[in-house]
Formats: structure tokens, C-alpha cells, sequence
């Protein structure tokens, strides 16, 4: 019996992990085992004890992430909606998150307005334009359903407050020709591990009138950890470069769409040996310079701070999370999570990059694609650090 990822992927055959729907881009699957919309594909069909041991892993996989939402609604024109009844609703929801030991998450209110649209996608495209939300669309109709700025706090806003809000939403639609009446949209969500948790408190609900129901779902983690599974996967099959582009495991990526990784460590290797330098040169200085200004700083959560660090000047500024490495490798959060710009006081020139880039330059010779905002050119990083350091630098620190 398949206990782990790893042995899944064993299997031979086997292309990938997805989310959502297998990617054609890496080749049409013989096979594809999918629960919940995680799932794996194969270049070959599978026997029925392999697609059973397959299974089996998501199964339990996504049985451990299950979560059962209690869902209550309400929906009446939007004419008809009084502040009273969007009181009533957040204050039952109020009563229950004050007491607790109900097995279940806080309760998440929205109001919303739905817009029949009928056939016209045109003009429901036209309201999104002003007026925000999302077009759905069901046998040729369409609405648009949209969130209205109503205070569902009830520190944020009194009754009055709220019928004040209402009559600027209503304000707001405007007189725009419809199929039917605007309704009005309320929804009130708590999420349970345990089924009868929810049922449980499901006569709150029915008590203000919502229409209730509870629903089983696989939990938002289980795809982070497939996504998980696939970006290893990636790294172990040789494919890292997948992971570098925009949008993976960054918004600006480590390549530019169509960069390859091999032309760019190559070309980039040349640099170096035509500079009489090595990576390790490169990324030891970078880590010497930085280094230092990073003991410097009086607190770590400072968002940006200017040291002098011998004939250099650095600027470091703080993120509140890190950047992972494209080969997943276990790295230092304190240098993952800074951008540093350094500038030589005795030419003016200047360089800028990522913390992460120590590490990149150190371990995989990568200095990011030249599509990358983040790039740190070998060139440019030689001439500001003072590359091939000369003889007599050892006699003085950071000269």
C-alpha cells in the first residue's frame, strides 16, 4: 500500500501531480486518477492494483483535510431588505461567536446583490465595469453578483448606519434595466471538522429564517500540499525550470516566460571566467557586505535601514515573508526575506537584489534570468563589489 508521494511516483509511468485539471502542456496522460480535483497523470494505463493503491493514497489524503460548512442564506428583493433583518442576522452571528465551545470556525457574513442580466452578457459587462462582482452565467443568462458596503460588524455600524449604507447601495444600482427586481443576497458560513458539530447548531440558523445547509468539502490545505507534492516532484525530475516562471513560486518569477535555465547558467558562467572570478567569489562577497549591516540593524522588523559598512553604503528593507528557493532547499529566513542595494561611495555604482541571491549564486551558480526585475548581473555586481578583489585587500577589511 502506497503511504507517501514519493511512492506513488514510483510508479512507472508517472508525469505529474495537478490541481484543478491536468496540464496538456507536458504531454496527453494514458491515465489520470484524480479525488476532489487533486490528482496524478500517467504515460501509460494503469493496472487495476495500481489505479486501486493510487486512489487509495488521495482518498485517505483528502479524507484527513475534510471540513463540513453550515451555509445559511437568505435571499428577497432588494426593495424589501430592512437594516432591521441584516441586524438580526449579524447579531445571531455575534451571540455565537461570544460563546465559543461550538467545534467550529467564527461565522463569516456577506451580503451581496444579484442583477438578471437575461441574455445581455453585454450589458452585465458594462455594470462589472462600474459596479464591480462576477458575471455567472447558466442555460444562455446571465447575472451579475456583486458585494454591497453594508458594515456587518456591529461595532462598525448601528442600525441607522446601515440603512444609510443600504440606500447608497441602492443609489449605486442605479436605474439599470433588468430581467427582475435586484435581490438581495445574505450568507452566513461556519466551518466544522465534525458533521454533527454542524448540524448541531444548524436550529441557530433556521431560527432567523435562513435557508440551511450543511456541505462536505476537502479543506483549502490539502491543495497547498499537492501543490507541494508537484513543486518537489518538479525539482526531483529535473524540471526546476517550470518552477522559475512568473506566477509559480513568485509573482515576478526567476526566468522570463520563454527563458531556458541551461543558456542562462551558461551564459552567465562565461562572465565569470572572462572576470576572473567564481560564483562563490561573488555570492562570499555579497554575504560579507550584507552580512554586516545586517548585524548592524537594531531590530530585525525595521522596514528599511542605511549602513556604512567600510568604502560601501547599504540600504536593507524587510518583507514580511520569505522567498522560497526554486529548488526547494532549506535556506536562512533572515537573508530570504530582505532586499538589499548596496552602493560603492568611491565609483557610485550601485547594485540591488534579493537576499535569497546569496544563496542562489553560492549553491546553484544562478544569478536570475535577465527577464527577472531581480536579476543580479555578474558584471555589474564585479564592478561595484571590487571583483577580482586585489592583493592587498586581505591586509584591510571590507576595502
Amino acid at each position: 500500500m502506497a503511504t507517501s508521494p514519493s511512492d506513488i511516483e514510483t510508479i512507472p509511468g508517472f508525469m505529474d501531480w495537478f490541481l484543478g485539471e491536468p496540464d496538456a502542456s507536458r504531454g496527453a496522460p494514458a491515465a489520470v486518477v484524480e479525488v476532489h480535483g487533486i490528482g496524478c497523470t500517467f504515460s501509460r494505463s494503469l493496472t487495476e492494483e495500481e489505479r486501486a493503491e493510487v486512489l487509495g493514497l488521495l482518498v485517505r489524503h483528502a479524507d484527513a483535510h475534510k471540513e463540513h460548512r453550515l451555509i445559511g442564506t437568505l435571499a428577497v428583493p432588494l426593495a424589501e431588505i430592512t437594516a432591521e433583518r441584516i441586524d438580526e442576522i449579524r447579531t445571531v452571528a455575534r451571540e455565537i461567536e461570544l460563546a465559543g465551545n461550538h467545534g467550529g470556525s467564527y461565522p463569516d457574513m456577506k451580503c451581496m446583490v444579484g442583477l438578471a442580466f437575461g441574455a445581455r452578457r453585454d450589458a452585465a459587462e458594462k455594470k462589472r465595469a462600474t459596479f464591480g462582482g462576477e458575471i455567472l452565467e447558466d442555460d444562455e443568462k446571465c447575472a451579475l453578483i456583486a458585494s454591497l458596503v453594508i458594515p456587518l460588524s456591529q461595532h462598525a455600524g448601528t442600525v441607522a448606519e446601515i440603512q444609510k449604507y443600504l440606500a447608497h447601495e441602492r443609489k449605486r444600482i442605479g436605474d439599470v434595466e433588468l430581467d427582475r427586481p435586484p435581490v438581495f443576497l445574505a450568507e452566513l458560513t461556519m466551518v466544522f471538522e465534525e458533521r454533527a458539530a454542524a448540524e448541531a447548531l444548524r436550529p441557530r440558523f433556521d431560527a432567523i429564517g435562513l435557508t440551511t445547509n450543511v456541505v462536505e468539502r476537502v479543506g483549502k490545505s490539502v491543495f497547498w500540499e499537492v501543490l507541494r507534492w508537484q513543486e518537489r516532484w518538479l525539482v526531483k525530475s529535473g524540471r526546476v525550470e517550470e518552477l522559475m516562471r512568473p506566477r509559480r513560486l513568485s509573482t515576478a518569477g526567476f526566468l522570463g516566460e520563454t527563458e531556458r535555465l541551461e543558456e542562462v547558467l551558461k551564459e552567465d558562467a562565461s562572465t565569470l571566467v572572462s572576470l576572473g572570478i567564481t560564483a562563490a567569489d561573488v555570492a562570499g562577497r555579497i554575504r560579507e557586505i550584507v552580512g554586516k549591516a545586517l548585524r548592524s540593524r537594531s531590530s530585525r522588523y525595521s522596514r528599511q535601514d542605511t549602513y556604512d559598512v567600510g568604502r560601501f553604503r547599504v540600504r536593507l528593507m524587510q518583507w514580511g515573508g520569505s522567498q522560497e528557493c526554486p529548488w526547494l532547499c532549506a535556506i536562512d529566513s533572515g537573508w530570504a526575506s530582505i532586499d538589499f542595494a548596496i552602493e560603492n561611495r568611491r565609483t557610485g555604482a550601485k547594485l540591488r537584489g534579493p537576499g535569497l541571491i546569496v544563496h542562489l549564486i553560492a549553491e546553484h551558480g544562478f544569478f536570475e534570468g535577465k527577464e527577472s526585475p531581480y536579476r543580479v548581473d555578474p558584471r555589474q555586481a564585479a564592478e561595484v563589489l571590487g571583483l577580482p578583489r586585489k592583493w592587498w585587500d586581505r591586509f584591510w577589511r571590507l576595502g
